[in-house]
């Protein structure tokens, strides 16, 4: 199981520097490797409507974002549900700048 967090999810929605790197990295794994969690879908949506705000997208750009990540959750993702202790052990990890074990 390779877990993808929002900063590494847009990168293949939202054209970014690290697009070409992130779906290089992500092409190079086995189907049914990837996983996200439905927190990923919330700060995805906040991130698109910042962009939107700010001027980087317009309305059917957004639009063309949203619609491109929900088809690449559903066709390469399985989508965890975080419990409060996983909210709890992500703060941990942050707070000593640390990657999740495997």
């Amino acid at each position: 199981m390779v877990y993808l967090d929002t900063s590494f999810v847009a990168p293949l929605v939202i054209a970014e520097d690290a697009s070409d790197a992130v779906e290089a990295f992500v092409l190079k794994l086995k189907p049914g490797e990837l996983t996200t969690s439905t927190w990923t879908r919330v700060e995805l949506a906040s991130l698109v409507a910042r962009k939107v705000r700010m001027g980087q997208l317009s309305g059917s750009e957004a639009e063309a974002v949203r619609r491109e990540f929900v088809r690449i959750l559903g066709e390469s993702f399985e989508i965890l549900l975080p419990a409060a202790a996983d909210f709890a052990a992500a703060v941990k990890y942050r707070a000593h700048n640390r990657v999740a074990p495997a």
